[in-house]
């Protein structure tokens, strides 16, 4: 409870002692994501467990990730 009383402390000194007004919220997204955009045709990014591992398509090192052991997943690539 320290931190927020902290942070209210901080925001009266911001605002210069006046209280704060709600602000106005945000209008509603309409998608997260746009729908005609993707990933990258053979992205070859970062896979979590795959360490200095690259020149493979993200498809091909993520296809059994969750399924293989790390010495299984260094013996495919």
């Amino acid at each position: 409870v320290l931190t927020n009383r902290a942070l209210q402390e901080f925001g009266q000194m911001y605002s210069g002692g006046r209280p704060q007004k709600d602000p106005k919220p945000l209008p509603p997204l309409s998608r997260t994501y746009p729908q005609n955009l993707g990933l990258l045709p053979n992205y070859g990014g970062y896979v979590p467990g795959y360490k200095f591992q690259f020149g493979h398509t993200y498809g091909h090192l993520t296809h059994d990730a969750l399924g293989l052991t790390t010495l299984q997943k260094q013996l495919l690539v």
